[in-house]
């Protein structure tokens, strides 16, 4: 059953992605705005990223039947990506948004079925795959582990990892400030003292060794590109594991002074 129609093959920036029309997807959460300020006001609060979340469309409608108007009128449609989609759909904290991120999350997962090889691998190919999933089992052997430690020690922070994992991708320190219940200055400063993030220039970023790749802790993920304007970006995401790890150290802090002055944020909006 296709709730919000999934577009397939739309260039955002420098990747060809499946997108959703925002203004249908506004219509489906029924958020009570008119969507020209939802959109705007979730665009500006969650720090979305023209050619890297969205792209933009301008469009003749034509004037419904019996309407004064004698012209067309021009309007602007949001094509989104299905991460900014899921991420919409959380935010609005009701059903319809519930429902449509299990929805996404579902096509996703059918994708990646339709996109899988159907030739058999070759012999190098499945010794790749199989010490992948030899990773795979341990690390979510680990996971196992780790959440019943939880489960015996802190409820709250099992609860909020569950309803996470539900989104099946990485968040951004804005979204993670959000769901553990920080203030996003009190966050910061929480990660800078505890050696976890700091500024490289005028922008965020976290130390290597909490990051990817051989031998690190895998707690977050750094994204880089180009914009659709050919603007360098690089900013790091929370991975479901790091999540975990975070909101358990956060529950686990000792109480700390205010900082003044604050740390200062990020330089741009996608890099806090």
């Amino acid at each position: 059953m296709e709730l919000i129609q999934i577009n397939k093959g739309v260039q955002v920036g420098q990747e060809v992605i499946q997108t959703v029309n925002a203004r249908e997807l506004h219509g489906f959460l029924q958020s009570g705005k008119d969507f020209s300020t939802w959109i705007r006001d979730r665009i500006t609060k969650y720090g979305f990223q023209d050619g890297i979340d969205y792209t933009t469309v301008q469009n003749l409608s034509t004037p419904e039947s019996g309407s004064t108007m004698a012209r067309p009128q021009r309007t602007k449609d949001y094509h989104i990506s299905l991460d900014m989609a899921k991420e919409l759909a959380m935010v609005e904290r009701n059903d319809q948004g519930k429902q449509a991120r299990l929805y996404f999350i579902e096509c996703e997962k059918k994708l990646q079925e339709v996109a899988a090889p159907s030739a058999l691998p070759s012999y190098p190919d499945a010794l790749r795959q199989l010490a992948a999933t030899i990773e795979r089992n341990e690390q979510q052997a680990v996971q196992i582990q780790q959440q019943t430690m939880l489960i015996e020690t802190q409820k709250p922070a099992v609860d909020f990892v569950e309803k996470y994992v539900e989104t099946d991708g990485a968040l951004n320190f804005r979204t993670v400030a959000k769901l553990i219940g920080a203030k996003e200055a009190d966050f910061r400063n929480f990660l800078y003292d505890n050696k976890i993030r700091f500024l490289e220039g005028r922008r965020w970023t976290h130390y290597k060794k909490y990051g990817e790749g051989l031998g690190n802790a895998g707690y977050f993920k750094l994204k880089t590109g180009l914009t659709s304007t050919g603007e360098a970006y690089s900013y790091s995401y929370f991975t479901p594991k790091g999540v975990e790890w975070i909101t358990r150290k956060w529950n686990e802090r000792k109480p700390v002074l205010t900082r003044k002055p604050s740390l200062p944020p990020a330089y741009t909006s996608y890099n806090t």
